[in-house]
């Protein structure tokens, strides 16, 4: 008897405190997620700190986002897919990806989404001599530049929009630089999601240090137009195509690096932190990357799939094919880890080809051991001008000459590796960043070592 997966949609907004928005837009989100997810319970969060205290003090109760997420998991929900609506993925986007890997991106993350939504945003009709401008947020955050990239969106596909932001580099002044000399009229509009504080008080008010004061003193009329994206359709529909997007499980391959949890990436450990399930090959009872992980994930239920590398073929790959489908129908977002980084020789990757096209992959980069290297031998990995050649055999070094290689899986090229030594030096090395690591140069040393975890650097001599 198939047991019923329970499902949920969490909406996440910044929040407002001016009450008629909650009317305009979260309610019109709520209801279109309703309308479109019948098999899923909808829920919301607000991000904002500030904002929900202001509510609570008029009775309005909200989570946030840490709190939903826990309790949408202690209510029983291991399908949840998470609705970010950011205009752009800041500081307040930072927040959901610390929760959730299922999470949807931003109406505005690139240039395609640029492309994606210019139309929608270009449509209200100008007449001679009016200009339009959107007021976004701005941030300090390094996504500001996205506002740029919107003004120049503008000016290609109709230059009498423009784009600034209350708090960010492209303020007012370089707008209205921009202006054509026979404008007459500008409206005004909050490029944000809701129309609120920010429309009041920044944009629209009387204060002489707002928006539309500072145009008038320049002699424009201001139109104001008191509504924000999210009362736009094309917003709601391109947020429910996102989240469409994500319904099948979540495949993360994630590179842990060479054996260090130190050398982690901040990525990997949010990743992991917010997986329902781990997924790893059990090579003769034990994991080296789930060793290096297993503080932030022992508390999660840990798949083990018995995998011998040295013997692994065609049923192997597809009994493990099997297992990993198996785990992710159950979990729906499984992290399967791997030593180094998960695009350079990678099982899992390997493996990623003939799984179930629907499955959605998020690729974590590691730091390879290769890399890792340069930590303990003081040495560049390469120099400007130089070739490099990465390899889990001598045939390209010999055919190639590189002016630098790195030979992987060091105990079994001993032998090609050191016949090379005319042309080459050779430095053997083991268990990279773990505490039992080694560095040698001797090659009788390196002949008496047969760790498989072990690898060569050559350098061609002068």
């Amino acid at each position: 008897m198939e047991v019923h997966m329970k499902k949920a949609i969490l909406l996440s907004f910044f929040g407002t405190t001016r009450l008629r928005e909650h009317e305009r837009v979260i309610d019109k989100f709520i209801n279109g997620f309703k309308n479109e997810f019948n098999d899923c319970d909808i829920k919301i969060c607000f991000t904002s700190r500030i904002v929900k205290k202001i509510l609570e003090k008029k009775g309005m109760s909200f989570d946030d986002e840490c709190e939903a997420i826990k309790k949408l998991k202690e209510a029983g929900y291991k399908d949840i897919r998470v609705v970010s609506t950011n205009i752009i993925p800041g500081e307040e986007y930072k927040k959901l990806k610390n929760v959730s890997n299922r999470l949807t991106t931003p109406f505005i993350s690139n240039s395609k989404d640029i492309a994606k939504l210019i139309d929608g945003m270009t449509a209200f009709k100008l007449n001679e001599g009016e200009e339009f401008i959107y007021v976004g947020h701005g941030t300090y955050h390094v996504a500001d530049r996205i506002y740029e990239d919107i003004d120049n969106a503008f000016r290609e596909k109709n230059n009498k929009y423009h784009m600034m932001s209350i708090e960010g580099e492209l303020d007012l002044d370089s707008v209205v630089e921009n202006l054509s000399k026979d404008t007459k009229t500008i409206y005004l509009r909050p490029f944000m999601l809701v129309s609120g504080v920010h429309m009041l008080e920044d944009i629209a008010s009387d204060d002489e240090d707002s928006i539309k004061t500072r145009l008038e003193k320049l002699g424009y009329e201001v139109k104001l137009i008191d509504k924000g994206l999210g009362e736009e359709d094309y917003f709601l529909n391109d947020s429910i195509e996102k989240v469409k997007a994500m319904e099948e499980p979540l495949l993360n391959i994630v590179g842990v690096g060479p054996g260090d949890e130190d050398l982690l990436t901040v990525k990997a450990i949010l990743t992991l932190k917010n997986t329902n399930a781990v997924f790893v090959l059990d090579n003769r009872g034990r994991n080296l990357a789930l060793d290096t992980v297993m503080s932030y994930v022992k508390d999660k239920p840990i798949i083990k799939m018995p995998f011998d590398m040295k013997s692994a073929n065609e049923a192997l790959y597809n009994e493990l094919k099997l297992k990993l489908e198996e785990a992710l129908a159950e979990y729906r977002d499984v992290s399967f880890v791997t030593i180094g980084d998960a695009a350079v020789f990678s099982t899992p990757m390997n493996l990623s080809k003939i799984l179930d096209k629907k499955i959605n992959i998020n690729l974590i980069n590691g730091m390879p051991s290769f890399v890792a290297l340069t930590a303990m031998n003081k040495e560049p990995l390469i120099e400007k001008g130089e070739s490099l050649v990465i390899s889990d055999n001598t045939e390209l070094v010999e055919s190639a000459k590189p002016d630098r290689a790195v030979i992987l899986k060091g105990t079994l090229n001993k032998e090609a590796v050191l016949k090379l030594k005319d042309t080459y030096e050779a430095e053997y090395f083991k268990r990279i960043s773990m505490p039992n690591e080694m560095y040698l140069t001797d090659e009788e040393e390196i002949r008496k070592d047969n760790d498989y975890i072990s690898l060569f650097y050559l350098k061609k001599r002068k």
